[in-house]
């Protein structure tokens, strides 16, 4: 589900060589908590707000908190809702995205909630289904077809290029929660389920999601 079309190249990316003061107005700028760090066009990881206020001296350049740098970053080629869990669980307003191992931007949670809510029919309850297949394997026909035969429909559907091998991931919402057996026709039809998650596991609530974000924009 994640596309470069999320993937901001405009949000500023700083260096060692940036006091902690100029830091902290880049990130009021943009309305975030972290940035991006880069040393000659290659990602060093993500310096927080907290950690830059944490200096002796904002002035100073951030050479002299380089400890504090962590090391968080995706793959392109992840769905959504990884993206969700692992900025949810490090606590991220913004993680850098890499692409052969080259940072080519970052995902903000501005972004995500806006995908979230368009792409997955947030306001309605069911699971999500998220197909992988080759490009040329594709036929929503079929699909539409799997689906209903166990009494779904698809609510919304979205599809995004993976990377170069012309395989591409579907993501399904559908109208129910139980779609264990929606699944299961899948994988007798030979489809990849390369994940799902059920409105009805508090693990994978969309609705929680969602509050998270909103938590996020509001806080």
């Amino acid at each position: 589900m994640i596309t470069r079309k999320l993937i901001s190249k405009e949000i500023q990316t700083i260096t060692l060589e940036y006091s902690g003061a100029k830091a902290l107005a880049i990130m009021q700028e943009y309305h975030l908590s972290h940035l991006a760090i880069l040393s000659n066009n290659e990602l060093l990881g993500v310096i927080s707000e907290e950690d830059i206020w944490g200096m002796h001296d904002e002035n100073n350049k951030l050479e002299s908190i380089k400890e504090k740098i962590q090391h968080f970053f995706m793959p392109l080629g992840k769905d959504v809702f990884e993206v969700i869990n692992y900025m949810d669980e490090h606590k991220l307003s913004l993680l850098p995205m890499l692409a052969n191992g080259k940072y080519i931007g970052s995902i903000t949670y501005k972004s995500i909630i806006s995908s979230l809510a368009s792409i997955v029919a947030i306001q309605e309850s069911g699971g999500v289904i998220i197909l992988e297949m080759m490009q040329k394997e594709y036929s929503m026909s079929e699909i539409a077809q799997i689906v209903e035969s166990n009494g779904a429909r698809i609510l919304s559907a979205y599809i995004n290029d993976v990377d170069d091998r012309d395989v591409i991931k579907l993501t399904l919402k559908l109208n129910i929660i139980d779609i264990a057996p929606v699944i299961q026709t899948f994988e007798r039809y030979k489809y990849t389920v390369a994940a799902s998650y059920n409105q009805s596991e508090n693990k994978d609530n969309l609705g929680d999601r969602y509050d998270l974000l909103i938590r996020y924009l509001n806080p």
